[in-house]
């Protein structure tokens, strides 16, 4: 028998932003792991993570910081037509393309300078 039923899952912009600046710092933790040669706690034989990673080590962290989130940003929205999904569509791409990214790069901008030891990045719910 099949049951159907609807899934309301809709949290707010405060908990999406609260929830990418964890996912930002996670980031930047995997950016300097990456850099110092330490593997990722990730399963290797899975081609969708590892073509991710390769694409990002291997091309976008090239670019220089914060240039590179522009460029995401343009090629998302514009180029892969992202623009045609309205108001919620340039929301969308500007916050994770431009916004995340940017608050990665400075949160990797910020460790450059402090060298501090990586904080617990603590659970979301």
């Amino acid at each position: 028998a099949k049951n159907r039923f609807i899934h309301y899952d809709f949290k707010d912009m405060t908990h999406w932003i609260n929830k990418m600046n964890w996912y930002a710092t996670r980031e930047m933790q995997d950016y300097y792991d990456f850099q110092e040669g330490k593997s990722a706690q990730i399963d290797e034989s899975d081609a969708a993570i590892s073509g991710t990673r390769k694409k990002k080590f291997g091309f976008y962290y090239r670019f220089p910081l914060f240039f590179r989130c522009w460029l995401l940003f343009v090629y998302n929205y514009v180029f892969r037509l992202g623009f045609l999904d309205g108001k919620e569509g340039f929301v969308y791409h500007y916050m994770y393309h431009r916004w995340y990214r940017t608050l990665v790069d400075a949160k990797i901008l910020e460790q450059s300078i402090t060298g501090k030891p990586f904080e617990e990045t603590g659970d979301l719910k």
